[in-house]
């Protein structure tokens, strides 16, 4: 199974949607993390002794991982699971300009340079 997503930027935040299909938020696990989304899921496999005529849906363990194209702030997300999709939201981190730090060079000891 492909959960298949989409990723954009709205007001401020992250938000990636994710098709869950027939799945139940007891079901899925959802993770951030080094700058990816992990979707997991488990769902029971299909019995083999029918005599299946066609075979589409899937079942077992499926893992997607959704790289982050920002930083993030994890402990802000929100995840919503409605009519079969996932709803991630994550706030965007604000980026802090570069500090500059002044550092004190000192002399080696006991060498002596001449020019």
């Amino acid at each position: 199974m492909l959960f298949r997503s989409d990723v954009y930027e709205e007001d401020g935040d992250l938000v990636i949607e994710v098709e869950a299909p027939g799945i139940p938020a007891a079901k899925l696990a959802v993770s951030v993390g080094e700058g990816t989304l992990c979707i997991e899921a488990a769902l029971p496999r299909r019995s083999a002794v029918r005599q299946w005529h066609r075979r589409e849906r899937a079942g077992g363990a499926f893992r997607r991982e959704i790289p982050l194209p920002a930083h993030v702030v994890p402990s802000l997300a929100d995840a919503f699971l409605s009519d079969g999709l996932l709803r991630v939201r994550l706030p965007l981190a604000r980026r802090r300009e570069a500090e500059r730090y002044p550092l004190e060079l000192e002399r080696e000891q006991g060498v002596e340079r001449h020019g």
